[in-house]
C-alpha cells in the first residue's frame, strides 16, 4: 500500500504543483503528479500501452504544456496506487472533490469529469479519430467482460423481480465533443453512398430528359464538378466535415444544370458537323447557363459577409460548385462533344433557325 509521506503529499522543489504535470482544469493530471511525487507512476509505454494511446493519453497534459509533441510518454498511475494517490489529490486541492462522483454505501469513485480542450483543425483530425474509435472498443471490451455472464444476471435479479426491466445492459462512454467526432468517423464512407445514391438519380433524369448516351457525359461532368470541389477544400483551408459533405452533395443538383442543357441543345441540331453543333448549342443555349450560373452567383454573396463560419463554408463551396459548373458546361463539355461521334437523336426537336448553315432557313415545319 502507499503510505502519505510524513511532509504530507508535496512534489519535487517543495511546490504544490508541477505546471509540465498538472493542470487546473483536470483532477487527473493533479492525480499523476501526487503519484509521481510518491513514485507510484510509470511510463505509458513501459505498461505495455500502445503508442498510439499513449498520445491519446497526452491530450489532458497540453492543458498545461501546449509544446508536447507526439512522441511524448506521459506517466501513468499503478492501478495499486490509484486511490490512495486520489486521496492526496484531494487534500492538495479540496475543489476538486465535485468533480468526482462516489458511491454513497462505501465512497468508491464510480465516474468522473475530466475536462480537456479540442480545437478542430485539420492537424487533430487523425487522433480524435483515434480516440473516438479507442472509446469504442474499450466500451465494447468492458461490456464483454463485467455486463455479461451469471454474475450479472444474479445481480439483476432483484430489479426484475420488482417489475424493472434491463435488457441489454451496457455501458458507454460519452462526452460531448464524441457526438461530432462520430460524425467524422462515418463521414468518408456516408459521403461515398449519398454520392452514389444523388448520381444514380441524376443519371435516371438525364436518361429520361435525353434518351441518348450523351445523357452519361452530362453526369460525367458532375462528377468533375465534385472532384474540383477538393480543390477548394484545400485552398480555402476548409475542413473536411458534415458542413463540407452537405456541399458536395448539393453540388450534384446544382451543377447538372450546367451539363444537361448544353447537351440537349447539342443533340437538338440534327444533320451538321461535331462542331457545327457545338456552335450552335454555345449560341442558343451558352447565354442562358452564363445567366443561371451568373444570377445564383449574386444569390450567394450575402454568405460571404457572413460571421458564422457555416454559412461561410456554404458560401465558398457554392460559389466553387457554380464556376466549375459554368467551366465545365460552357468550356469543357463544347471540347468533348466536338471530338466524340455522337449517334443521332432525332427524338429530340428543337425550335431554331440554323444560321450556320442556313442563315435564311426557317424553323422545322415551317
Amino acid at each position: 500500500p502507499l503510505h502519505k509521506p510524513s511532509g504530507g503529499w508535496m512534489v519535487a522543489q517543495n511546490t504544490p504543483l508541477d505546471s509540465k504535470y498538472s493542470s487546473p482544469s483536470s483532477w487527473l493530471t493533479v492525480v499523476t503528479q501526487v503519484a509521481i511525487s510518491a513514485n507510484a507512476t510509470a511510463p505509458c509505454r513501459a505498461l505495455g500501452v500502445s503508442p498510439r494511446m499513449c498520445a491519446a493519453a497526452a491530450v489532458p497534459y497540453r492543458l498545461a504544456d501546449d509544446s508536447l509533441t507526439d512522441d511524448f510518454d506521459p506517466p501513468l498511475v499503478i492501478q495499486s496506487a490509484f486511490n490512495a494517490t486520489l486521496n492526496g489529490a484531494l487534500e492538495l486541492v479540496p475543489s476538486m472533490s465535485d468533480k468526482l462522483i462516489r458511491r454513497h454505501t462505501d465512497g468508491v469513485l464510480v465516474a468522473s469529469i475530466v475536462s480537456t480542450k479540442a480545437v478542430p483543425v485539420a492537424g487533430q483530425y487523425k487522433r480524435q479519430l483515434h480516440i473516438y474509435e479507442e472509446c469504442i472498443r474499450l466500451d465494447e471490451a468492458i461490456n464483454a467482460e463485467v455486463f455479461t455472464g451469471a454474475e450479472v444476471n444474479a445481480a439483476l435479479t432483484p430489479y426484475v423481480r420488482k417489475g424493472v426491466s434491463i435488457p441489454n445492459l451496457r455501458v458507454f462512454t460519452y462526452n460531448n465533443f464524441l457526438v461530432y467526432w462520430q460524425q467524422d468517423a462515418v463521414l468518408k464512407e456516408e459521403l461515398v453512398t449519398n454520392l452514389t445514391l444523388a448520381g444514380l438519380g441524376v443519371l435516371i433524369v438525364c436518361m429520361i430528359a435525353l434518351a441518348h448516351p450523351a445523357a452519361l457525359i452530362a453526369v460525367s461532368g458532375v462528377g468533375i464538378v465534385d472532384v474540383f470541389l477538393f480543390g477548394s477544400l484545400i485552398i480555402g483551408d476548409i475542413r473536411f466535415n458534415v458542413i463540407s459533405v452537405v456541399n458536395f452533395v448539393m453540388a450534384v443538383g446544382l451543377a447538372v444544370d450546367y451539363t444537361l442543357h448544353f447537351c440537349h441543345a447539342f443533340l437538338a441540331q440534327p444533320g451538321a458537323n461535331r462542331v457545327t453543333r457545338v456552335k450552335y448549342a454555345l449560341n442558343t443555349m451558352g447565354d442562358c447557363i452564363l445567366k443561371g450560373g451568373g444570377t445564383t452567383l449574386v444569390g450567394t454573396l450575402p454568405m460571404a459577409f457572413s460571421t458564422s463560419t457555416i454559412f461561410r463554408t456554404f458560401f465558398v463551396l457554392l460559389f466553387s460548385t457554380i464556376l466549375y459548373g459554368l467551366a465545365v458546361g460552357l468550356v469543357l463539355l463544347p471540347v468533348v462533344l466536338s471530338v466524340i461521334p455522337m449517334p443521332p437523336a432525332p427524338h429530340l426537336k428543337h425550335d431554331y433557325r440554323d444560321w450556320y448553315v442556313n442563315p435564311n432557313r426557317p424553323p422545322d415545319g415551317v
